[in-house]
């Protein structure tokens, strides 16, 4: 596969070697004696790399990888060697061709993530694991789970082994096997089997005579079986989400974003690749959207034909279970269907993948059937239709149709793109290209479903409504369209005006589209935006709210208003979403007879002139009139900013970064700058705000553990005077005082009586200004510190948006930090939990710095009121907004982060 590495992999100069046959069988020959079979792959880039490794002389399954960090590859192997109490079971060697970089080779039993649970499970089991012995080791996923076959007593059990706690509850399987529904549930074996017992481990009776996928092929009973299937679905849905009870279960897939996640990991891999695929999610995402959201069903989850185990010869009366329940959700049946879907179809067009493929390069296996072949006359799949219809029409269900499934098995095709990389197939470049042709093709195709299927819930397809992508554009040709790396933050409001940019909108706001935002931003059209003295184009009705939550667009349908910035002359500067899901300036201004809204044309501002051709290359992200744009493209962001102050913006920047990386602190490198823009490098990682939203908990200390360690360094790392500008107390007053006039500026905003709010923030300001300077700590500041300006890509913490730099009090930055972290949590964005790890990450800081709690009070009482006015011009956020007034006034307990609070 050397000859198809991926575009990012000068980031890990080991990935190479791994990812060779050849070279990796040469640098372990006394082990794997030959050029091995590689799969299972799984790539971060600049971080790390590990895949599976079967050596075709004995059988034996290893795991190899490597780092970007030779201590992480170190702690890797020790953990598998202190598993298993042999030194040998991990070897550590210099990566051939790539001087300081290594590649660690271990037995199966000794992986860095599974051993530990392995060994508890068995320890013979643990240290002969993965020695070629027959029917022992089913799957091997490196670092995530085994499956293994296991003889008991009462028969044959699949042991599954999971680094992770095993998301299916038995309670679930054992509620559902009770409603009749053929699912295989977990088994108690005997003691000896079971192990101590662990959230890690769970077994199942060995059921059946292989799969459904395995046994289909040429078998005229196999479709009589999938229809079985399908009504045994279709009892699952049927039961509802209320079904599940109190055990737990994902929510509903929502295509935008998962969508825009994997064309971000596809940029990292191949950006032509990543466009074309966003082109083809666009055409996908507008049929979805045009149908709109289905009733909501109990979920499988990922089913396929190898979900389904059978017992005996294939027929409508052949025994079968379902299982791999892993992933049981809500959401709406066709979204199970088109998964189902998917799987065949890319089987009639690829042919079955082998579970390890070699890992040579060279091209990729030749297609086997028309990419525009209907995947709904499959005959697995009409079957399973059919036999879905029959059980759940008489219920009250009615199918969803043809042009509805196909956009779903779309989705799903979409959702395995990348799967020949991580299968390390050889030309996996093409057969990328050809699963997003595929998908591309499913959605540009004419409707015509099998009879089975029946027609759409509401009788007849609806034409896409406005602003929709229209369906059948083609992958060849389609604009470049670039999704935001997924971990790198999207750029954060200007300093003091936290939180999320981009958050979806609040249910009952009018007028927003399902599914909000774009995959990838298309080039803009022509014309010009708004500069001074010219107002945008597309004047909106006169409206009496200062800040309307959505407002009419001229070419038809409405935009979505995320948040607005006051201005002179009473007008309100707009950052909006319009029915495309593009990120769209706009002004309100007072008029005769109310406000009006005025839209700019999409990424046209006469202030920055670069703006269109930034918007050709990426994403729009931020934009707010005449003053600051960013584009999110796969390697770089690009900020542009009013004349004159791209270069000085460019200086702080590279002068943080060099006090950062001194502190041990990943800062984006500035690429280019020039008079209206600078090009700022793409770190690795993901937000503490999406870890502390949905990553693992043990991630998320972490990530809080490295921050903790890593900030104090960069805060004292002064630099000589005159390097950094100096942000004092009273410019913080005068930042406060600003906003609360602002506030008292748009009455009817928040509730507060007249002139309270400015008068709160003069006496706040006097208690932020009342200790003298000379009096005060002095650090290295960010001014506008929160969780999405901070990224952990699992070692390193890195830091955004540092152009705002400056020497001040290390009480300001703390303090935004933690009510931040209270804010999230108010907004439903964050746990309890996850914000106790946060908030005492801040304490420790501030105990490591030692910060004044009384200054640290009077911070985060200053940060409190700030961000209720900041948040009244967002009006997602309104009520929150008035919470947060409410409390300041009423002068409640401020709730300090104090040092010493852990």
């Amino acid at each position: 596969m050397s000859a198809g590495l991926p575009a990012t992999a000068a980031s890990l100069p080991g990935l190479a070697v791994l990812l060779d046959p050849a070279r990796l069988g040469e640098l372990f020959a006394d082990v794997l004696g030959a050029p091995p079979v590689t799969g299972a792959l799984r790539y971060k880039p600049g971080v790390s790399a590990v895949v599976r490794v079967r050596c075709p002389r004995t059988g034996a399954v290893h795991w190899a990888a490597t780092t970007a960090s030779g201590a992480l590859l170190q702690k890797f192997a020790g953990r598998g060697r202190r598993a298993l109490d042999d030194d040998g079971a991990v070897l550590v060697r210099e990566a051939p061709g790539a001087a300081g970089h290594r590649v660690a080779l271990g037995r199966a039993g000794a992986d860095p993530e599974l051993a530990v649970h392995l060994a508890r499970l068995d320890p013979r089991l643990a240290r002969g694991l993965g020695h070629g012995e027959p029917g022992t080791l089913l799957r091997y996923n490196p670092r995530r789970r085994a499956v293994l076959r296991r003889e008991g007593p009462g028969g044959a059990l699949v042991t599954k082994v999971t680094a992770r706690p095993s998301p299916v509850d038995p309670r679930l399987l054992a509620r559902l096997a009770a409603a009749g529904i053929p699912v295989l549930a977990p088994a108690a074996p005997p003691r000896p089997l079971a192990g101590p017992g662990s959230a890690h481990v769970l077994h199942y009776p060995w059921y059946g005579d292989g799969d459904l996928a395995a046994r289909a092929g040429g078998d005229p009973g196999a479709p009589a079986t999938a229809g079985a299937a399908g009504a045994a679905l279709a009892r699952l849905h049927l039961l509802g989400p209320g079904a599940a009870g109190s055990a737990p279960r994902g929510a509903p897939v929502e295509p935008r974003p998962r969508l825009r996640a994997l064309a971000a990991d596809l940029a990292a891999l191949d950006p032509a690749l990543a466009a074309a695929f966003a082109a083809a999610a666009e055409d996908v995402l507008a049929v979805l959207d045009a149908h709109g959201p289905g009733a909501q069903r109990l979920l499988h989850g990922d089913f396929s034909a190898d979900q389904v185990l059978v017992r005996g010869p294939l027929g409508a009366a052949a025994p079968l279970r379902l299982t791999d329940l892993d992933r049981v959700r809500t959401g709406e049946a066709a979204d199970d269907l088109g998964c189902f879907a998917a799987v065949q179809a890319l089987e009639a067009l690829e042919g079955p993948v082998p579970d390890a493929a070699p890992g040579a390069g060279g091209p990729a296996p030749a297609a086997r059937a028309d990419p525009t072949a209907d995947p709904l006359a499959d005959p697995l799949v009409a079957a399973l239709l059919e036999g879905w219809a029959a059980e759940a029409v008489p219920h009250g269900a009615r199918p969803p149709g043809p042009e509805l499934l196909r956009a779903w098995t779309a989705h799903h095709v979409l959702a395995r793109a990348a799967e020949p990389f991580r299968a390390t197939r050889p030309g996996w470049r093409a057969a990328t290209a050809g699963r997003i042709g595929l998908a591309a093709a499913l959605v540009a195709a004419p409707a015509q479903a099998p009879a089975a299927t029946g027609g759409r819930a509401d009788g007849a397809a609806r034409a896409p409504g406005p602003g929709t992508v229209p369906a059948g554009a083609t992958v060849a040709g389609s604009a470049p369209a670039t999704a935001v790396p997924r971990g790198a933050a999207t750029a954060s409001a200007p300093a003091g005006a936290g939180g999320p940019a981009g958050a979806a909108a609040a249910p009952g706001e009018a007028g927003t589209a399902r599914r909000a935002g774009t995959v990838g931003a298309a080039g803009p059209g022509p014309g010009h935006g708004p500069g001074p003295g010219s107002s945008p184009a597309g004047a909106a009705e006169a409206l009496a709210h200062p800040v309307p939550a959505v407002v009419e667009v001229p070419e038809g349908g409405r935009a979505r208003v995320r948040r607005a910035w006051p201005a002179d002359g009473g007008r309100l500067v707009l950052e909006l979403e319009d029915p495309l899901g593009r990120v769209r300036a706009g002004e309100s201004v007072p008029g005769p007879a109310g406000r009006l809204v005025r839209l700019s044309p999409f990424a046209r501002d006469l202030r920055l002139p670069g703006l269109p051709a930034a918007a050709r290359t990426g994403e729009l992200v931020v934009h707010r009139l005449s003053r600051r744009a960013v584009v999110a493209a796969p390697e770089r962001y690009v900020k542009l900013l009013a004349r004159g102050r791209a270069p000085r913006a460019a200086e702080l920047s590279e002068r943080v970064r060099v006090l950062g990386a001194a502190a041990g602190l990943a800062v984006p490198r500035v690429l280019r700058a020039g008079e209206h823009a600078l090009e700022l490098a793409v770190l690795p990682g993901r937000s503490l705000h999406a870890l502390g939203a949905e990553g693992p908990r043990g991630e998320v200390d972490a990530a809080w553990a490295a921050w903790a360690a890593a900030w104090p360094r960069l805060a004292r790392a002064l630099p000589a005077p005159g390097l950094l500008p100096e942000h004092a107390a009273e410019d913080e007053a005068r930042t406060l005082a600003r906003w609360a006039a602002h506030l008292d500026a748009f009455p009817g905003l928040l509730d507060a009586p007249p002139g309270a709010v400015s008068a709160l923030a003069v006496r706040l300001g006097r208690r932020l200004t009342g200790l003298p300077a000379p009096r005060r700590d002095r650090a290295v500041l960010h001014r506008d510190l929160h969780d999405q300006q901070l990224l952990f890509d699992g070692e390193r913490i890195g830091a955004l948006d540092l152009d705002t730099a400056a020497v001040g009090e290390p009480a300001l930055d703390l303090a935004n930090l933690a009510v931040h972290l209270d804010l999230r949590h108010a907004q439903g964005l964050l746990g309890p939990d996850r914000r106790a790890v946060g908030r005492a990450a801040v304490a420790a800081v501030a105990d490591e710095l030692a910060v004044d709690p009384a200054r640290l009070a009077v911070h985060a009482a200053a940060t409190r009121l700030r961000l209720a006015c900041v948040y009244a011009f967002r009006p997602r956020w309104r009520p929150l907004a008035q919470q947060l007034l409410d409390a300041a006034l009423a002068d409640g307990p401020l709730d300090p982060v104090r040092p010493g609070d852990r």
